[in-house]
């Protein structure tokens, strides 16, 4: 019992519909069966098993906590073979404890029932996936009232992912990955038991456009049989350049990949484009098929409700179609070429100044750089606070919008040049802007 007590959970994510029918031999679930059966001949023989499910008549989260629950046959309108099924699977009380602990260290109002029996919800798929009903089984059935913020602490707490299972990889002297670093992170979690699942690689950091090395660290996770995911959120609209496709030489060994044309694409916001290797990765995942999204067209067409978590979505690709038919790949090109060179031209004004200083390499678009006069001597705090005074009366001007970061512990002031119709006396304004809020000060 301690074991199952102290030891982590694992989450499986099993859809089905159509009640007791899979069992039944029913002719549109057979797939259902095969995909579940094949499932199981993938992973791990669990200790123990939790099913999740939704209750309307619950009043809040309720575990079954029963040492042998018996089988709710809640199947009117359904052939009366449907209770004849069997399925002596017995209960597990000290998961049960464990997962109310979870759930209330969440703030979820949950309780135990050990009165509570199993509903097909639970004995359907596994009967199907462990029929010989040897493998202790609880049941945490939900509130349909459950808020989407209650929602996410509840994944929280079962799949235990929490801040102390996001490991952070160290970085070089120009933000980037370090990639002797995560492979040594994860060879530590292995020698201490852990599983690493999954790294997040960048293609431009959201803080300085860092570039994470792509090749060795796609290198490492492939040796380690670990998920790959590139974040080039505004980066990789520069991978429509030739010039620029180098910064991800490696991309091939990354298992999925998203940038956001409304960051640089000229694309009105929300828009990302998110590409997966393997598909089937993402369908096993969250696939749904109830009787009323059953269609003759399903073989035909890529549904992409089973790609992601929302069942709808709005058609974001018609917009950035638009801007493609409307720039070409040539027109898009040129723009962003003339942003890089803006930027080039906007970093030699402050290599050029005694008063400002770059504080990151600048491989695209966006500038770090902070005001720090020669000749005289600041603290890092003081030099951190007249930078956000600076930052602060440029953009109270209403004639310029700067952001701003914080790397190793530094102010560091954000300029971004990607404006659809930005020109050079727009960056002329803006840098004339900046020196004279900075002179304002001295």
């Amino acid at each position: 019992m301690n074991k199952i007590e102290d030891s982590p959970l694992s989450i499986l994510y099993v859809s089905h519909g159509g009640g007791p029918l899979p069992l039944l031999g029913d002719e549109s679930h057979r797939e259902m069966v095969a995909n579940l059966r094949q499932v199981t001949a993938q992973i791990a023989r669990p200790a123990a098993i939790i099913v999740i499910s939704a209750h309307w008549e619950a009043g809040k989260a309720t575990i079954t906590a029963g040492a042998n629950p018996s089988l709710i046959y809640d199947y009117y309108g359904f052939p009366k073979q449907s209770y004849e099924i069997q399925y002596p699977v017995s209960g597990e009380p000290a998961l049960a404890r464990k997962v109310l602990a979870l759930l209330k260290d969440k703030g979820i109002d949950a309780e135990l029932d050990d009165q509570r029996g199993f509903d097909h919800g639970l004995f359907v798929p596994l009967k199907i996936m462990y029929p010989e009903a040897d493998i202790p089984c609880i049941q945490l059935s939900l509130v349909d009232s459950l808020n989407p913020v209650e929602h996410i602490k509840l994944g929280e707490a079962l799949a235990g992912l929490g801040k102390e299972n996001l490991g952070k990889v160290a970085v070089d002297e120009h933000f980037a990955m370090i990639p002797g670093a995560l492979e040594e992170a994860i060879r530590r979690d292995l020698e201490q038991g852990l599983k690493p699942l999954c790294v997040v690689a960048t293609l431009g950091t959201t803080g300085s456009t860092a570039i994470d090395p792509l090749k060795p660290i796609g290198e490492i996770c492939e040796k380690y049989g670990i998920w790959l995911h590139v974040d080039a959120a505004l980066a990789g609209t520069a991978l429509i350049l030739p010039e620029k496709r180098r910064m991800a030489e490696g991309i091939e060994k990354a298992d999925t990949f998203v940038f956001n044309p409304h960051k640089w694409m000229f694309t009105n916001f929300d828009c990302s484009a998110y590409f997966v290797k393997d598909k089937e990765a993402l369908i096993r995942t969250f696939e749904i098929l109830p009787e009323y999204l059953k269609t003759r067209e399903a073989e035909r067409v890529n549904n992409y409700r089973d790609w992601g978590i929302p069942l709808g979505r709005r058609f974001r690709a018609l917009k950035l179609w638009f801007v493609i038919r409307t720039y070409g790949v040539k027109g898009l090109q040129e723009k962003i070429r003339r942003h890089l060179q803006l930027a080039e031209y906007f970093v030699k004004k402050i290599e050029a100044s005694a008063d400002f200083e770059l504080l990151a390499p600048v491989p695209l678009n966006t500038i770090c750089f902070r005001y720090n006069t020669v000749g005289r001597s600041y603290s890092t705090k003081e030099l951190n606070q007249l930078n956000a005074d600076l930052l602060e009366r440029v953009n109270d001007s209403g004639k310029a919008f700067l952001t701003h970061t914080k790397l190793n512990d530094i102010y560091t002031i954000r300029m971004v040049i990607g404006q659809t119709q930005v020109e050079k006396r727009h960056v002329d304004a803006a840098w004339d802007l900046i020196v004279a809020e900075a002179k304002r000060r001295r």
